[in-house]
């Protein structure tokens, strides 16, 4: 599949999400209600999964695929307001959060840009160079 094969499903799936399911959460549950069902999914997904949330919250443009403008700064940035707006304590973007960005870089980033750039992905030494 391409890109934009992939934008042809994914745009319409979030635009939805933005349009229907965010107005109705907040129209029938309370910030605090809201919360709790936002805590339980950060709880419950994969390093990768949640990386990418957080990842794409530090892009200038987010209808945008190109990595290029995602910045570490704009990430940081983006997911401290999201975490002081939901009430998550200051230490967990240093104990999980850094980690799930991280997850998701090398998941997912490294494969993005390399078709970006129209060369395969390179390969990353693993983390502490022996696993």
């Amino acid at each position: 599949r391409t890109w934009s094969d992939y934008k042809t499903y994914m745009l319409p799936h979030l635009f939805e999400e933005e349009q229907i399911a965010l107005p109705l959460l907040r129209a029938f549950f309370t910030p605090a209600e809201g919360g709790a069902i936002v805590g339980k999914i950060l709880g419950a997904g994969k390093p990768a999964a949640l990386g990418s949330f957080f990842y794409w919250f530090g892009s200038a443009d987010p209808n945008a695929a190109d990595t290029a403008s995602v910045t570490d700064a704009s990430i940081k940035a983006a997911t401290t307001a999201f975490m002081a707006q939901e009430g998550i304590p200051w230490f967990v973007w240093h104990i999980e959060f850094k980690g799930y960005i991280q997850a998701y870089r090398d998941a997912m980033v490294i494969n993005a840009a390399a078709l970006f750039r129209g060369v395969p992905p390179s390969t990353q030494a693993p983390w502490f160079g022996c696993c």
